[in-house]
């Protein structure tokens, strides 16, 4: 009797651990069917690959986590505007539900946003535009980008000869942006700005060293390409220049690291990548009602500094 009454609590008991199973795994599939995995593309247009590595890596990082088929391209390897908009039609004919887009050049921002359909989602990253698609914003923040320039230039020793704000002729409008706040800032210090364009960039050596020939002085430039230009041009001056800027990729980290650029603003490009494909899951899922603007944070990289923990993150790649 004893055996018999042991035998059928076993028997409950057993019953009861595969209801049990039965009714977890029920709801797991429950859970799994409400998942929607949503198709977005990642587009890209920047002429040299290791400016997005960062941002690649936060991208796939989030897509991972929020089940999202995402496609990640860099259009820079097509030459013509045609097939970069073949590209995006593709993946728009894909059944792509959301876009992420920076590209170095305006014209062909707006040509893409031109292609896509109102109703697909478009955030942006690192620029912005004016068209129906857009939902949104994720990138540096202009303000800081221009605090930490300017604490850095005001602590610079060369401060009493004056700055040179270098722009292209057609320069982007964020960075005509930052040049007029830097400028009213800096004259509100009692500081020496004087304001150059350069309408081809190949100008812009002759004009360092010319500088360079006859004093010392800052050199400050809110555009990647002539930041660059700056730094290279900053080698072997007859007297000594501090070169200032904003954006970064491998050739600024060299030019930093041999100190012929003082500092450079980078902002956290990891981050953005991955809270880019966050929101986009938001807009998508419609939990996101109004227009996204989000900033990461940005940092001054110098040749001191860029090895800190807390800036080496920012200078190196994600692996």
């Amino acid at each position: 009797m004893k055996n018999k009454r042991m035998r059928n609590i076993i028997l409950a008991d057993i019953f009861l651990l595969l209801l049990l199973f039965l009714a977890s795994s029920t709801d797991l599939l429950i859970k799994e069917k409400e998942v929607e995995v949503h198709k977005i593309a990642v587009i890209m247009d920047i002429p040299v690959k290791s400016q997005v590595d960062n941002f690649r890596s936060g991208t796939i990082k989030a897509s991972s986590e929020y089940y999202t088929d995402m496609n990640f391209f860099n259009l820079s390897s097509w030459k013509e505007l045609k097939d970069k908009q073949a590209v995006l039609q593709k993946e728009l004919d894909n059944g792509c539900k959301g876009v992420i887009l920076h590209c170095e050049d305006k014209q062909v921002t707006q040509t893409l946003l031109e292609s896509i359909p109102a109703g697909i989602p478009v955030l942006l990253y690192n620029e912005e535009a004016e068209e129906p698609c857009v939902s949104g914003y994720i990138g540096s923040d202009p303000g800081e980008e221009c605090r930490l320039l300017l604490e850095a230039i005001l602590q610079d020793k060369n401060i009493a000869e004056g700055i040179v704000l270098v722009e292209p002729a057609d320069c982007e409008e964020r960075v005509l942006a930052l040049h007029d706040r830097l400028q009213e800032q800096l004259e509100a210090e009692g500081v020496l700005v004087r304001r150059i364009q350069v309408d081809a960039l190949a100008k812009v050596q002759p004009l360092v060293k010319n500088v360079a020939a006859l004093r010392s002085g800052i050199f400050v430039s809110g555009d990647i390409s002539v930041l660059q230009m700056l730094g290279e041009g900053n080698k072997d001056t007859e007297n000594e220049l501090s070169v200032y800027g904003v954006g970064f990729h491998a050739g600024i980290r060299s030019l930093v690291e041999k100190g012929q650029i003082s500092g450079a603003v980078a902002h956290r490009a990891y981050e953005a990548g991955y809270f880019s494909v966050e929101r986009m899951v938001e807009i998508l899922n419609g939990k996101a009602s109004a227009r996204i603007e989000m900033f990461v944070e940005s940092v001054l990289v110098t040749q001191e500094t860029m090895y800190s923990p807390e800036i080496e993150s920012v200078v190196f790649p994600y692996v």
